[in-house]
């Protein structure tokens, strides 16, 4: 995924144990991604995870090379497979992905000379409140004259002892055309039947 602020994040690259999640916001042990493998069938089956190059099959729509693997962190740097034969001579570690590697040993059917199990992932995105998110660093940072039910600061269970120099809160904000985070009050308001939050940009409107 690529937030609003222009980071990429790996969502598949998380931690696999469900009682300790890597991606949890909002610190309220639960995970805001996660990978659901109970739509497999049949059951039965052995789950291996290993890593892999992602050989997109759809690169040659665009390049018309079928051999080039994905630069999978973006860093311009290509893992290799120089003579075609389908093995990696040349390594980019930070491109590999982690692949969940399904193996049925269903022996003989019946009636049928092949059977043809299915099986795909889903990957599940609860993403935490972002305005809580924001008046969370508003606060840790000494700019929240309100109070915000609900506000955290990112992967801190407690707000008055966040971690500044943590700023990965800011790849979710908008940037001006210097790459800084832009800095905006937010305004409770009620209108008739609407009620939520305005932001005004403190920086033009001083």
């Amino acid at each position: 995924m690529k937030t609003p602020g222009g980071k990429y994040v790996d969502v598949l690259r998380g931690s696999n144990d469900q009682n300790s999640p890597q991606y949890d916001l909002d610190s309220d042990g639960k995970p805001d991604a996660w990978l659901d493998t109970a739509s497999i069938y049949p059951k039965n089956y052995t789950l291996e995870e290993t890593e892999v190059y992602w050989l997109n099959p759809w690169q040659h729509l665009r390049t018309g090379d079928t051999t080039t693997y994905e630069d999978i962190d973006h860093d311009g740097r290509r893992a290799i497979d120089i003579n075609g034969d389908g093995i990696v001579d040349i390594e980019e570690p930070g491109d590999k992905i982690r692949v969940w590697k399904v193996t049925w040993n269903i022996g003989r059917v019946n009636g049928y000379e092949f059977f043809d199990p299915y099986c795909y992932y889903e990957i599940w995105v609860d993403p935490p409140d972002l305005v809580a998110m924001a008046a969370g660093v508003g606060y840790a940072n000494g700019r929240l004259e309100g109070e915000v039910n609900g506000k955290y600061y990112p992967n801190t269970p407690d707000i008055n002892n966040a971690n500044l120099a943590d700023s990965s809160w800011s790849h979710w904000m908008e940037r001006d055309s210097n790459g800084d985070v832009i800095w905006k009050q937010m305004i409770w308001q009620r209108i008739n039947n609407y009620e939520g939050y305005t932001y005004v940009d403190t920086s033009a409107t001083g």
